[in-house]
């Protein structure tokens, strides 16, 4: 998401003041999340915005800056799709909001911006096909007229922004693999059990509040829960004010002075159905029915929540994680969800030196991640593939199978066209110190 700059003179300003409306925002204030709906776009007059996409293991990363001149948010305008990256103000800023009732105008009295937007389309789809090759997949050249088109008015330039953003999100497809197949399980008319049971056998808690002032690396976010529709303010992670510390072979980010493990999730204190912070405020599978006040995500520990917003003891996030997994066993068979619910529990349990309880959680995210893998590999980018491979690859040696350790860590060696990628190469040290072990 790198858009051309465009240099507005004064009377573009006052063109555009006229159809739009001025949005000033804070420092490390989120305008959109990923996956949110859109209709607006954004026309930055003042200040940086950080674009940042969801990683393999789903925190999200840096990719892009966008200044003065430049613009955000224009697909969800044209073809009305979600948004495809997370926007946060790095700095404080203003942009001027253009809602897609006047797109049109924007397109026709502004000729320059329209050509801006095209070619950023143009290269979006070039880049893009570019990943699909990369990812061993095969895609159409972008016809010459779309390259060489010329635009006699608003409607022309929008009905080809169309075509080129529908070709966009056809090759993302290609590289995010189809929706799972799987529906999800049937609800049942009556809770299956009366509560559930959150903690394996053999947990001790850990009884460790220690922990730095978090509130500077936080803000308070509004969302509706899709099972019970009730309102809910949680703290989630200030992301343009993390500092990446270090990343691991298995997908794990680790920033400075700041765990983000413990504010993943977000619990509903009414129903306690508990979800990511990036899925939370997603609708509901249509076929699940509404639950009232806990009365399917009930849990024997009577976890309803954090008791401190702003600071999550150690066990009440690990709780969080298992009413999570118990929540998407209710409503979802997605199983790359599950790994990565599983996978944070076993940094967790690492990180505090409960080896039993990670090697539980290492075994059901490598089955859930391998799961996945079998049933997506086709459709799954080079870079994600390698990522992948990695993950399984270091799970396996935590459980103590070298040979399948082996076989990820080759894989991704043999991997064509990406022996520069990081952890090819990292893949390589490890299969070569397995091999002399």
């Amino acid at each position: 998401m790198s858009p051309e700059k465009w240099r507005f003179n004064m009377a573009d300003t006052q063109l555009l003041l006229s159809l739009g409306k001025v949005v000033h925002f804070a420092k490390d204030q989120t305008v959109f999340m990923q996956d949110d709906p859109g209709d607006s776009m954004y026309i930055v007059l003042k200040g940086i915005f950080g674009v940042y996409i969801n990683s393999f293991s789903s925190f999200p990363l840096r990719v892009a800056g966008i200044q003065q001149g430049s613009f955000f948010g224009e697909m969800s305008v044209i073809d009305g799709w979600p948004r495809s990256a997370t926007i946060i103000a790095e700095e404080d800023g203003a942009a001027l909001a253009v809602d897609s009732g006047n797109f049109g105008l924007l397109l026709d009295k502004a000729p320059d911006m329209a050509n801006s937007i095209f070619n950023t389309l143009i290269s979006r789809v070039q880049s893009t096909a570019d990943a699909v090759r990369q990812a061993g997949g095969t895609t159409t050249e972008l016809p010459p007229h779309l390259m060489e088109a010329q635009f006699q008015n608003a409607k022309s330039s929008l009905a080809f922004m169309v075509m080129l953003a529908e070709q966009i999100r056809d090759m993302n497809t290609l590289l995010t693999g189809p929706a799972d197949d799987e529906p999800p399980p049937e609800p049942q008319s009556e809770p299956a059990e009366d509560v559930i049971t959150l903690l394996p056998e053999g947990y001790v808690s850990f009884n460790i509040d220690e922990q730095d002032d978090t509130r500077s690396m936080l803000h308070v976010q509004s969302f509706n829960c899709p099972y019970c529709s009730g309102e809910i303010k949680s703290p989630v992670p200030i992301f343009s004010a993390l500092k990446q510390k270090s990343s691991a072979l298995d997908g794990r980010i680790v920033y400075d002075n700041f765990d983000i493990l413990r504010y993943t999730n977000i619990v509903c204190p009414r129903c306690y159905f508990t979800d990511t912070y990036q899925e939370f405020g997603k609708p509901k599978p249509s076929n699940s029915r509404s639950y009232e006040r806990g009365d399917q995500f009930k849990n024997k520990e009577n976890f309803t929540g954090y008791i401190n917003p702003g600071f999550h003891t150690l066990d009440e996030t690990i709780k969080s994680y298992y009413l999570n997994i118990a929540c998407l066993t209710a409503t979802t068979g997605d199983p790359l969800r599950f790994a990565r619910a599983w996978i944070r529990l076993y940094w967790l349990y690492c990180d505090y030196g409960r080896r039993e309880l990670a090697s539980q959680a290492a075994y059901r995210a490598f089955h859930f991640f391998n799961r996945y893998r079998e049933k997506s590999s086709n459709n799954i980018p080079g870079k994600d593939l390698i990522r992948l491979n990695a993950t399984l690859g270091e799970l396996a040696a935590a459980l103590g199978d070298s040979e399948k350790a082996m076989a990820f860590y080759k894989e991704n060696t043999t991997m064509k066209g990406l022996n520069d990628d990081e952890f090819v190469k990292l893949s390589q040290k490890r299969l070569s110190k397995i091999k002399r072990m």
